[in-house]
């Protein structure tokens, strides 16, 4: 019992991580769409962020020399970043899907062990 809280902990702080950044990344995306003008700052501050945020295997071949300064690039930033998204959504559904298979697998072995 004391592993499965011990795994339940882990697991609950790497929950809170993910979505901190999660929703830091998306503040971020917001931000550089919602202040056109004065968002030119935050886009230039950002430059390194929008480069090493995309984890998509084609970013890797179209890198971002210069922070995007059109609303076309603007765009595509804020797409990737969506379907980044979604794709971490999914990971993270999967793996509550994951740890819940493990606790039953858990609570199963610990049963046996007390019916033996």
């Amino acid at each position: 019992m004391h592993v499965m809280c011990m795994l339940f902990q882990v697991l609950s702080e790497k929950s809170q991580k993910t979505s901190s950044n999660q929703s830091t990344k998306f503040h971020q995306i917001q931000q550089m769409f919602g202040n056109n003008r004065a968002g030119q700052a935050n886009i230039l501050d950002n430059e390194d962020y929008i480069k090493s945020s995309n984890s998509f295997a084609d970013e890797h071949e179209e890198l971002l020399v210069d922070s995007p300064k059109t609303e076309y690039q603007l765009q595509r930033a804020y797409s990737r970043q969506c379907e980044e998204l979604k794709l971490l959504r999914k990971q993270l559904t999967n793996r509550d899907r994951r740890i819940r298979e493990l606790e039953e697998q858990v609570s199963k072995l610990q049963q046996r062990k007390h019916i033996k």
